[in-house]
């Protein structure tokens, strides 16, 4: 009968409850800000998922009941949605140039350091680059001249002469 089935919700809302003895009006509900139901019909919150660049956040309340929540990805984490998970943290040494990135291509390396095998590794001694970078190398010093120590980030770190 008519008050006991829901409407099916329209994709990216949920239902609440998923009859009408719980949700008499078949009112559709919004998911909370970074999260979308991914098809229509959902019947909670829980069915939200991640919008790209978002995590997804659950917290029991003191009523036991868990509340749901998208959380924007913080500088050096990526998600690329569509699922329940939180943030994605990039490979060691590695981070992106904003928050909400949606992609593991997003993670670059630093300025003083090249990227290797997904990881960051700071710039041998006599070598630099100067910006966030997917360099497999970094830029060697003139010949002649070196810098102090590993990690460069400008050309003018190449300062001191090279020892015979």
């Amino acid at each position: 009968d008519a008050t006991s089935t829901c409407l099916s919700c329209p994709s990216g809302k949920f239902c609440l409850g998923g009859n009408g003895r719980t949700n008499a009006n078949s009112e559709a509900s919004d998911c909370p800000a970074g999260l979308l139901t991914r098809f229509a019909g959902a019947k909670s919150s829980a069915q939200c998922f991640t919008v790209a660049g978002y995590g997804r956040r659950a917290v029991r309340g003191a009523n036991g009941v868990i509340a749901y929540s998208g959380v924007p990805c913080a500088v050096g984490t990526y998600n690329v949605g569509g699922n329940t998970a939180a943030c994605q943290k990039c490979g060691n040494g590695l981070t992106t140039n904003s928050t909400e990135s949606t992609s593991p291509d997003a993670c670059l390396a630093p300025a003083g350091s090249y990227l290797d095998k997904g990881t960051g590794k700071k710039c041998p001694k006599g070598t630099y680059t100067t910006d966030l970078n997917r360099a497999g190398v970094c830029t060697p010093c003139n010949e002649g001249v070196t810098t102090a120590a590993e990690g460069s980030n400008s050309a003018a770190a190449c300062d001191r002469a090279e020892s015979a």
